[in-house]
Parts: C-alpha cells; sequence; structure tokens
C-alpha cells in the first residue's frame, strides 16, 4: 500500500527527471546535447540579432538537427526577433519555462543527441561576426537608399 502511494504522489508532482540542476542551467536540456551557449546580455544585444541567422547556418551546416532554447530573462523584443529568424530556418525554438529563470544563459543551441564542441559559447565559435569592430563597418558598408543617393549624385561627375 505505501508503494502504491507513493506511486500515486510521483505522478501527481510531474515525471521524474534526470540531472534535473543540469537541466535548469542549460534551459532544460542535457549538456552534452549542447552546442552553442549565449548569456542573457549577449542574447539581448542587436549584434546577435544581426548575424543570428548567419549563426545558425553555419552551425546547421555541421549539426542536425537544431533547436534554440531561449531564457524567460531574455528582453520581449530580443525574444520575438530571434524566434522569428530561427523559424524562418525551419528549427523548432521554445522559449523555456520559469523554471530556468536562475539559468546564467540567455540562449542554448542544442541537438537531440550527444554533440562534442570545443568552446560552447557564441561570442568565441564566432569571434569574427560578434566583435564589436566587425559590427561597425558591417553598419558603414550599410548605406540607406538616400545617402548612396545622394553621395552617388553629388560625387565626382564624367
Amino acid at each position: 500500500m505505501n508503494d502504491m502511494n507513493k506511486l500515486i504522489l510521483e505522478k501527481a508532482h510531474g515525471a521524474n527527471r534526470l540531472n534535473p540542476d543540469e537541466q535548469k542551467k542549460y534551459l532544460e536540456t542535457f549538456f552534452e546535447r549542447v552546442i552553442a551557449i549565449a548569456d542573457i546580455d549577449e542574447a539581448n544585444s542587436s549584434i546577435l540579432s544581426l548575424h543570428f541567422e548567419e549563426i545558425l547556418q553555419k552551425l546547421g551546416e555541421h549539426y542536425q538537427p537544431l533547436f534554440v532554447k531561449i531564457s524567460p530573462n531574455v528582453e520581449t523584443t530580443s525574444q520575438v526577433s530571434l524566434m522569428k529568424i530561427a523559424h524562418s530556418l525551419n528549427i523548432q525554438t521554445t522559449i523555456v519555462s520559469e523554471e530556468c529563470h536562475c539559468s546564467p544563459y540567455g540562449i542554448v543551441i542544442h541537438s537531440d543527441h550527444p554533440v562534442k564542441v570545443d568552446s560552447l559559447e557564441l561570442k568565441i565559435q564566432f569571434s569574427s561576426l560578434l566583435t564589436p569592430g566587425n559590427i561597425q563597418n558591417a553598419q558603414q558598408a550599410k548605406r540607406s537608399f538616400w545617402n548612396k543617393f545622394f553621395t552617388h549624385k553629388n560625387g565626382p561627375s564624367s
């Protein structure tokens, strides 16, 4: 009879989880499945949003399938932006539950099987894309239509 009561209580409180602390830290996934991570400040940055599609495409070349988990601590506008980018690439994206609010990570990109990655941090894996100097150069290269029009119009004439 004791076993039956114990079983009922366990079922009422949800399934037993393997390594629940690890899963909370890595936004409801296991460490050995993690491909890349970004802390909350990085997840909120415009630098990451600007290059997130390219990052996911490059990771997708080496790892399949990809999943993106976003912390509830990431700003809502960043959450929506990152989700739209991932969904446009047909990558399943989830904003995890409030149980993971103590996680230091804002984004966890993972697979459904164990992977071997030397460095998990996005800012290390994609340092060429995520350094502030490269962003300034990219923004200067992306001039507005009117800026291009007027610099071309007022430029040297033949």
